[in-house]
Parts: C-alpha cells; structure tokens; sequence
C-alpha cells in the first residue's frame, strides 16, 4: 500500500504528452499540408504587418516627443531644425531605436524572458488612457468636434463608402489575436497553464483591450471629430508636456509590443521552411534543381584539387625521410675512376662494375616498388569507394540512404519493401532539441537580422500607419479571423448557419477592404 503513490507518480510521469493544438495543426486537420500552409503563410503576412505598424508608430511619435523634451516647447525648432540634423529625421530615429531596442529584444527564442515586461505595457496603456481623457477636458480643438453637428452625423452617417471599407481593416486589425495565441499560452508558468485558466485569461484579456479602444477612440474622436488621425495622439498640439509624455509611453509599449509577433513571424518563416524542405524531399524535386550539377561539378573539382595535395605532400614527406639515404646511395653508386677500375681488375676484382650495376639496379626497383606501392594505395582507395557506393545505392547504382529497418540497406533490385526512399533528411539548419521550430545559433541570427531589417525599412517607407493597419487587416486579418475558421469548420463540423455568416461577411470585407486600402496605400506612397 505504500508502493502504490509511488507507483502512481511513476505513471504519471510515464505518460506521453500531447501535441500542442495548434491553428495550424487545425489546418492540417481539415485540409491536410494546404490547409497547414494557409495557416502558416497568414500568421507570418499577419504578424510582418503587425511589425511595420509598431515602427510606424514610434517613427510618428518619438521624434516629436524628442525633440520637445530638448528644445524645449517654446523653441521654434521643435518641429523642424534648420541644420537638418539626426535629431530631427524622424526616419533615422526610428531606424536606430529600433536597431538599439527592438532587435535585441526580439533575439530569444522564447517570450519567457520578456515576460517581466508586460506589467509596464499595461501600466503605459493605463498612462495613455488617462492622458486622452485628461485632455479631451483640457485641450479645445479649433474645428469644435463634434458639438456642431448632430447626433446622426456624428456617430452614425457614413460620409464616405471607401473610407468606411478601408477603415474596417483597422477595426479587424484591432481584436485580431490568433498570430500570438500560442505563444502567450506558452508565456504562462506551468501550474496555471491549462485551458481552464487560459479561458478565463484570455477573456478578460480581450474585454480589457475592448474596453482600453473605447476609451481612447471615443474620447479621441469626441475630441477632433472628423479630423481624428490614425494615429490619434498626432492630433494634440506639441506643445502639450503631457501629450508628449503620452507618445513616449506609446512608443515604449511599442517597444516592448514588438517581440511578441516578431516571434511568430519568425517561427511561422521556420515552420514555412521545414515545410518546404519536406515537400521537395517527398517528391524527390532533386532532379528538377539546376544547381545540384553546378554544386556537383564545384564539389568534384575541390575534392581532386585537394586529393592531388594530399598526394603531393605524401611524397614530399617520403622524399624528405629518406634524403639520407638517398644521398649515401648515390655516393655508392657514383662511377669509380680509372685509376680504380685498374687497381681492382690488378686485385682479381673484375667483377666490380656488375656489382655496382646490380647495386644500380636493385636501388631502381626499390624507388619503383616504393612508388607502385604509393599507386597501389591510390586505385585502391577508389575502388573501395566505388564498392561503397555500389552496396549502398544497390545494383542500379543510385545513391539512396539505408533503411534502418531493411538488412539490404535499401537496395532498389530487390523486392523488400523499405521505407528509405520515403524518409526525408532531418535539416541541417534547424535546433536538434527545438521541436523543429527553433534554428541553430548561426541561422537564428542571420533570419533575425534580416527580418527586423526588411521590417525596419518597409515601416520608414510607409506612407502612414492608417494605410497600413487598413491593409494589413483587410487582406490578412479577415483570413485568420473571418475565412479560414469558417472553413475549418464546414469540413470538421459540417454545415452550420453561424459559419456561413461569418464566411460571407469575412469574405466580403476582405475582398472589397483590401482592394479599397491597396489602392490608397498606392496612391499615398507616390
């Protein structure tokens, strides 16, 4: 009876754990590898977007608060510097706090790290919130709001079609979560990490969040009526003290917003590229590869350049240890002079001159016995090489990789049935303990690197942020939020009223929203 509790923990131990559910696995689920990659390719186009928005953000607001809190706010050169410094290039700014914060913040592999930090996005948010409501009381606007208008022109009245369609990408781009799901699941300590607690976390989440865009768009709307921008702390003036405290505390919570989908646009680049690899090895899409007879071609080259060295200083070496006696054998067998041959013929020694021929001779057959043994090395080398590949690739000769459950090594002119022909090579490039979802240190750095810089340079380039969370929201938002659960859900559930709906408005609005904020994301970056 004592046994049994440990007997118990034992078991439990024992037992295997489950794959985590993820969205993509969903998709797989439904729709197979196409599903799986729909899922993938989203989340990635999602959360690159979700990137470029957050630099925008701070390429706004930190240059402006900046040079406030230098300057001064009544400087005449808050705003614009005649000297066209750094300071006052908001793309410079924006470049080099996002190479000296976000790059390095966004270097884990995990959000464990960073977990520590979300206490001071929420308070920031706090902050923000505060501020906006502080200043709708404090602040008069000159075009008065929305107190000359109406109630139905104000809150109601659509005044323009395509305004109206574009801005549904931003309200999409607002609640849409499914890119950072997971890894804010996975953020959370173990005791509390299960569905139980995670349902009642991300609800509230979500209500809090709901609850914090009210605030600050109503309040924000209420203050500049139609003219309220995108990014509404760019309405108030610059002089304001605390609403260039507010943009600082914005561009932090940017700051420290920015690992988390910088993570799964990483993870979904890596999970896209196992893929990939899978999918070329499974259809064996080697001899459709140009390049494989080019690297070929260069690998046969580099190896018979330094075969020929490796012969060269083998000999070298021989040649060099055996310099000694070389040299007495060819005192030895140097030619006597006359006057000798005469004194050893005088002696009865006429047999001296066969002797040292012989002597010649025997030294020549060893030099030739040395190199024949050298060749003999050489051809053999070969010929075990070519036996190698002939019992591995079979009697056809292809090279194919043996089957650890075949005793014949996957030879193709038998009929044993093995699995090698099917296996796929495991990548190289990819973390041998990281649930093939982490790079090794060199490959992590090099993806990183290059997608904070192709994000960095994409958000310096972008006309504004309201293009942006438009399109990103129109064009990516409804397919995680709108059509692909909708999908997943006539093939896994069946046919359902509520799936419909949801496929029919998500469909529309991203089709009509994207077309709509393409074009004036066009039109804007001209």
């Amino acid at each position: 009876v004592r046994s049994t509790p440990a007997i118990q923990s034992e078991t439990h131990v024992q037992q295997p754990q489950m794959s985590p559910c993820t969205y993509e696995e969903l998709g797989r689920a439904a729709f197979g590898t196409m599903g799986r990659f729909s899922v993938l390719v989203s989340k990635a186009l999602y959360s690159f977007g979700c990137l470029i928005a957050y630099v925008v953000v701070v390429r706004d607001n930190f240059g402006l608060s900046l040079r406030r809190m230098i300057n001064g706010p009544a400087s005449p050169n808050s705003i614009d510097g005649d000297d066209g410094g750094w300071l006052y290039n908001d793309d410079i700014l924006a470049f080099w706090v996002s190479a000296i914060f976000m790059l390095p913040l966004s270097c884990p592999r995990t959000m464990k790290p960073l977990a520590k930090f979300s206490f001071i996005s929420i308070l920031s948010i706090i902050f923000l919130i505060i501020a906006v409501v502080y200043l709708f009381f404090t602040c008069s606007n000159p075009e008065g709001g929305v107190t000359k208008a109406s109630f139905y022109e104000n809150w109601i009245e659509i005044r323009s079609f395509s305004g109206f369609i574009e801005s549904l990408g931003c309200f999409i781009f607002t609640f849409v979560c499914h890119h950072t799901v997971n890894l804010a699941y996975e953020s959370l300590p173990p005791p509390i990490r299960n569905p139980k607690i995670w349902r009642r976390v991300s609800t509230n989440s979500i209500a809090l969040a709901l609850q914090a865009s009210l605030a600050i768009g109503v309040f924000a709307y209420l203050t500049f009526g139609s003219q309220t921008p995108a990014d509404v702390l760019m309405g108030y003036p610059t002089d304001l003290p605390l609403a260039n405290i507010a943009r600082l505390l914005l561009c932090l919570t940017m700051v420290l917003t920015f690992p988390l989908p910088f993570l799964t646009c990483r993870e979904m680049s890596i999970l896209i590229c196992v893929d990939l690899h899978n999918f070329y090895h499974k259809y064996d899409l080697e001899q459709f590869n140009i390049f494989i007879p080019i690297l070929e071609y260069c690998a046969g080259v580099w190896a018979g350049f330094h075969r020929r060295n490796q012969n060269q200083q083998m000999m070298q070496s021989r040649v060099d240890s055996n310099e000694a006696e070389e040299q007495e054998e060819f005192v030895q067998l140097q030619r006597p002079s006359f006057f000798k041959r005469w004194s050893l013929r005088g002696k009865g020694f006429g047999t001296a001159n066969v002797g040292l021929s012989d002597t010649n001779e025997e030294w020549w057959n060893g030099m030739n016995d040395d190199a024949g043994a050298v060749t003999q090395a050489l051809l053999s080398e070969e010929e075990h090489a070519v036996e190698l590949n002939i019992s591995i690739g079979g009697q056809l000769g292809k090279p194919i990789n043996p089957s650890p459950l075949s005793s014949r090594s996957g030879d193709e002119s038998t009929t044993e049935p093995t699995i090698s022909s099917m296996r796929v090579p495991t990548p190289s490039w990819i973390l041998p303990n990281g649930d093939g979802r982490q790079l090794s240190l060199l490959w992590h750095a090099v993806l990183t690197f290059n997608t904070w810089l192709i994000v960095t340079i994409c958000a310096i380039k972008s006309p504004s942020l309201g293009d942006v969370l438009d399109l990103v929201g129109a064009f990516t938002g409804t397919l995680l939020a709108f059509v692909l659960p909708a999908l997943f859900s006539f093939k896994l559930k069946g046919y359902n009223h509520l799936s419909l709906a949801i496929l029919g408005i998500g469909g529309v609005v991203g089709l009509l929203g994207t077309i709509f904020s393409f074009a004036k994301f066009t039109e804007d970056i001209r």
